[in-house]
C-alpha cells in the first residue's frame, strides 16, 4: 500500500501544474468526429532520451563518440544520461496516462539490442529486457508504442568497420538487425518505422559532417548514403511482410522530413524553384519508396552523384510502406535563381518583407501553421492518397534552456501553445476540406531531450525538465496541459493495446 500511495503521491506532484497553471486557449479547429479518427500522441528517441549509454552491454553509438570531442556539443554536454528515461520510464509513462496520452513514438537504440550490430550477432539479453518491459508498462498503461528502428544513433562499430551507410553492407546488416527486433517485439509492436529522416542522416550525418559521425563525405557520400538507406528500408519493408505481419495487423513506414516550399511570388519561375526544392528534400525518398525511383529533377540536376537502381531494385522500392510518414515543423519561401532552372533560393519573408512566421529558438524554425495542410494535401495528390502519419510536429520556445527551476513560470510556454492549436487546426482541414487521409499525429516532443548538437540549450518538451537538478525533475507545461485537454482526451484511439484494431476503419493502409 505504501509504494501505490508513493506512486500516486509521485504522479500528483507531477501533475499539480494543472491545477496551478493559468487558463489556455479554447480547443483546435477540428470536428468530434475527425479528433476520433486521428490516433494522437507524443514522441522521442532513444539516443535523446534513454541515458544509461554503457549499461547493459549496450556499445557506444556515433552519437556517443561525438560528443565526446570538444566543441561538437554547444553546453558541452552529452547523451550519457540525457532524460534517464532508461531509469524512469515508469514514471513517465504514468504521467502519460495521466494526460490522456494512449500513444508513444519511441526508437530502439540499435546499440543496445545488438551491440556487435553485425548480420549474425546476438541480442543483448539486457536490451531485450528492457524494451520489453517498456513495452508492457505502456500496453498496461493503455498506451500503444510505434517503433522507430534507426532514429540517426548509427553503432560506432559499424562507423568503424565499412562507414556506415557509404557501404553497401549496410543493407544485409540493417536488414538483420529489423529481423531481430521484429522477431523479438513482435508480439508487443504493431506499428514501425524503419527510418526518421533520411534527408537529415544523408545531408547532416554523411555529408557535410555537421552531425554525428562528423566525417564529411560530401555530395558523392550524401547520394551513396541516400542510395544504401532506401535499399535497407525496403528490404526490411519486404521481409516485415513476408514474415512478420502475415495477418495484416501491422504497419510499417518512414518518417520523411520535409519543410513546406511556397512560392515567392506567382510566377512561373517561382513555382518551379519552389517545386525543385520540394523534390529533392521531400521526394529524394517519398518518390522512391512510392514510384521505385527517385525524382526527374535528381536524376537530372544530380547525375554526377546519384547511384542508379536495378530493375529489380525499383521493383522492391515501388509501394515499400502502408503509411507515408511526414515529420514536418515549417515553412520557407522559394524563388528563382536566374539563369539556374533547377535551383532555388529559400527565403523567409515574403515579397512585402514580412516574416513568414514567429521565429522559435531554433534558427531555422518558424510558426507557419498553414504548412502541414499544404504539405498534406501535397502528400494526397502526388502519392495517389496515401494514409499518412505525422511523426513529429513541434516547435522550440525561445529560452527555455535558460530557465532555472520548476516554478510556475518554467512552464510557461505561449509559443508552442499556439503553435500545437494552429497546425492540429490546419491538420483537421486537410482532413475535412481536402480528403487527406491523416491517421497519426504525434507531437514533438513528450520531455525536453538532448538536443544533439544543441545539448540542453534547446527544448522541445510539452513536459519541463530540469537538467540542473540530479533527480531531473518532470513537470507539464501549458502546451501540455492544452494538449492533455483538447487533444489526447479527445483522440479516437480508445481501444486497449491488446485489441485488434480495424485498421481500415481507423484509416491505417491495407
Amino acid at each position: 500500500m505504501g509504494k501505490v500511495w508513493a506512486l500516486g503521491f509521485a504522479c500528483w506532484l507531477l501533475v499539480s501544474p494543472l491545477v496551478l497553471a493559468q487558463s489556455l486557449p479554447g480547443p483546435p479547429e477540428c470536428k468530434a468526429d475527425t479528433m476520433k479518427k486521428i490516433a494522437f500522441g507524443v514522441g522521442s528517441s532513444a539516443a535523446q532520451s534513454e541515458g544509461a549509454a554503457a549499461v547493459g552491454g549496450r556499445s557506444p553509438s556515433v552519437w556517443d563518440v561525438f560528443a565526446k570531442q570538444p566543441g561538437k556539443i554547444q553546453d558541452g554536454s552529452s547523451p550519457a544520461v540525457a532524460t534517464d528515461f532508461f531509469n524512469k520510464y515508469k514514471q513517465d509513462i504514468a504521467l502519460m496516462k495521466s494526460m490522456g496520452v494512449k500513444n508513444f513514438r519511441m526508437s530502439i537504440s540499435w546499440s543496445r539490442l545488438l551491440p556487435q550490430a553485425v548480420k549474425g550477432s546476438s541480442p543483448s539479453s539486457d536490451g531485450v529486457k528492457f524494451y520489453r518491459a517498456v513495452f508492457k508498462e505502456l500496453k498496461d498503461n493503455g498506451i500503444e508504442p510505434a517503433v522507430t528502428l534507426y532514429h540517426w544513433d548509427m553503432p560506432q562499430v559499424l562507423q568503424d568497420k565499412y562507414q556506415g551507410f557509404i557501404d553497401r553492407q549496410i543493407i544485409e546488416d540493417f536488414t538483420y538487425y529489423a529481423d531481430v527486433a521484429f522477431k523479438t517485439f513482435g508480439d508487443q509492436v504493431k506499428k514501425w518505422t524503419t527510418f526518421n529522416e533520411p534527408w537529415v542522416t544523408c545531408n547532416l550525418q554523411y555529408g557535410n559532417g555537421d552531425f554525428a559521425p562528423g566525417v564529411q563525405y560530401g555530395d558523392s557520400g550524401k547520394w551513396k548514403c541516400g542510395h544504401n538507406l532506401l535499399l535497407a528500408h525496403a528490404n526490411a519493408v519486404r521481409l516485415f511482410r513476408q514474415k512478420y505481419n502475415s495477418d495484416k495487423k501491422g504497419r510499417i513506414g518512414m518518417a520523411l522530413w520535409s519543410e513546406w516550399s511556397e512560392p515567392w511570388t506567382d510566377k512561373f519561375e517561382d513555382k518551379r524553384a519552389a517545386q525543385n526544392k520540394i523534390d529533392i528534400d521531400f521526394g529524394w525518398f517519398a518518390d522512391a519508396i512510392h514510384f521505385g525511383d527517385y525524382p526527374a529533377q535528381a536524376k537530372k540536376t544530380q547525375s554526377a552523384f546519384l547511384p542508379v537502381f536495378t530493375e529489380e531494385e525499383k521493383k522492391l522500392l515501388r509501394r515499400s510502406y502502408d503509411y507515408m510518414g511526414l515529420t514536418i515543423y515549417t515553412a520557407k519561401f522559394a524563388s528563382e535563381v536566374p539563369g539556374n532552372p533547377n535551383g532555388w533560393w529559400v527565403r523567409t519573408t515574403d515579397v512585402n518583407g514580412k516574416v513568414v512566421g514567429q521565429q522559435a529558438e531554433s534558427y531555422w524554425l518558424y510558426n507557419v501553421p498553414w504548412s502541414i495542410n499544404r504539405m498534406l494535401t501535397y502528400m494526397k495528390n502526388r502519392y495517389d492518397n496515401p494514409y499518412i502519419w505525422v511523426l513529429e510536429n513541434g516547435i522550440s520556445e525561445k529560452g527555455e534552456g535558460n530557465r532555472v527551476g520548476m516554478g510556475p513560470d518554467t512552464l510557461r510556454d505561449p509559443l508552442r501553445t499556439d503553435y500545437f492549436r494552429g497546425y492540429i487546426s490546419e491538420a483537421c482541414k486537410a482532413v475535412e476540406s481536402n480528403g487527406v487521409r491523416l491517421t497519426h499525429y504525434f507531437a514533438w516532443s513528450f520531455t525536453d531531450n538532448w538536443e544533439w548538437r544543441e545539448g540542453f540549450k534547446t527544448r522541445f518538451g510539452v513536459v519541463r525538465i530540469d537538467f540542473a537538478n540530479p533527480q531531473l525533475p518532470r513537470g507539464i507545461k501549458d502546451s501540455g496541459r492544452w494538449l492533455s485537454e483538447h487533444v489526447f482526451k479527445k483522440s479516437g484511439q480508445t481501444k486497449q493495446v491488446g485489441e485488434v484494431l480495424n485498421f481500415d476503419e481507423l484509416g491505417a493502409a491495407c
